[in-house]
C-alpha cells in the first residue's frame, strides 16, 4: 500500500507542477558576407554613372581584383562616355564620348586585359589605351588613389606578387577617382571652358620659365586631356 500511495503522489506531482524545459543547443549560422557593390549596379539610363558606382568601396574591390575585368572596362567606358547600343558595331555608341578621346578610340578599348594573354600583338593594344587614360589625369590627382583608399582598407601594393592586371586596375581606378571629383556631373561645356583657362595657364608658365624642370610634359597636362 506505501508503494501504491507514493506512485499516486509522484502522478499527482506530475500533473500539478510546470514540466522542466529542455535545453536545446543553438547552432549560429556563420554571418553571410556582404555582397561587395557592383561597379555597374545602376538603374534607369545604362549610360547613366552614379556616384555610388564609384565609391571609395567599389575602387578598392576594383584594384583588390574581386570585380570582374569586363565589368571594370564597362564602368571605365561609361564614365568616358561611350553608351550601349546593339544597333552600332561592337555595341558600344561612342556618339557622346570625350572628343579628345573619341578622336583615339571611336570604339571602347580593353583597358585591363581581359584574356590575361601578355603576348606583344594581343596586350599592346591595351597596354597603350591605359597608358592614355593614366596620362590623361592632372598632375595633382595622380597620387591620390591609396590616400582616398586606406580609410576602406587599401595600403597599395607591393612589388612583389604585382601583375599588370593588378597595375592596369589601380590606373583606372585613379582615373575614375579623378572623374569623380572633377568630371561626374559636370557639362561638357563647361568642362571645355576649364580645360582652355588651364591651357592658357600652362602656355604662361612655360613661357615664363616656372614650370618645373623635373615635371614631364607628356602627361597630366590638357594636351593628354580626354576632353
Amino acid at each position: 500500500r506505501l508503494v501504491a500511495m507514493l506512485s499516486s503522489v509522484v502522478a499527482c506531482a506530475a500533473l500539478l507542477l510546470p514540466p522542466r524545459p529542455i535545453a536545446v543547443a543553438r547552432v549560429h549560422a556563420p554571418p553571410r558576407a556582404r555582397a561587395a557593390p557592383s561597379a555597374c549596379a545602376s538603374s534607369g539610363d545604362p549610360a547613366q554613372v552614379s556616384p555610388e558606382e564609384l565609391s571609395n568601396e567599389v575602387l578598392r574591390d576594383i584594384v583588390l581584383q574581386r570585380v570582374p575585368d569586363q565589368e571594370v572596362n564597362e564602368l571605365a567606358w561609361r564614365c568616358l562616355g561611350y553608351t550601349p547600343d546593339p544597333s552600332v558595331e561592337g555595341g558600344w555608341s561612342s556618339a557622346g564620348v570625350f572628343p579628345n578621346w573619341r578622336k583615339n578610340y571611336p570604339q571602347p578599348p580593353d583597358l585591363v586585359g581581359v584574356t590575361r594573354t601578355y603576348s606583344r600583338e594581343v596586350d599592346e593594344p591595351v597596354l597603350r589605351a591605359v597608358q592614355a587614360l593614366q596620362r590623361s589625369v592632372p598632375r595633382e590627382h595622380k597620387d591620390q588613389l591609396k590616400p582616398a583608399l586606406k580609410p576602406v582598407g587599401w595600403q597599395g601594393f607591393k612589388m612583389e606578387g604585382l601583375t599588370p592586371n593588378m597595375t592596369r586596375r589601380a590606373q583606372v581606378s585613379t582615373w575614375l577617382l579623378y572623374f569623380r571629383r572633377e568630371l561626374l556631373g559636370v557639362p561638357l561645356e563647361e568642362l571645355v571652358a576649364r580645360k582652355k583657362a588651364r591651357a592658357q595657364a600652362e602656355a604662361a608658365a612655360e613661357a615664363e620659365g616656372t614650370t618645373d624642370p623635373t615635371v614631364s610634359n607628356a602627361t597630366g597636362t590638357t594636351k593628354q586631356s580626354v576632353i
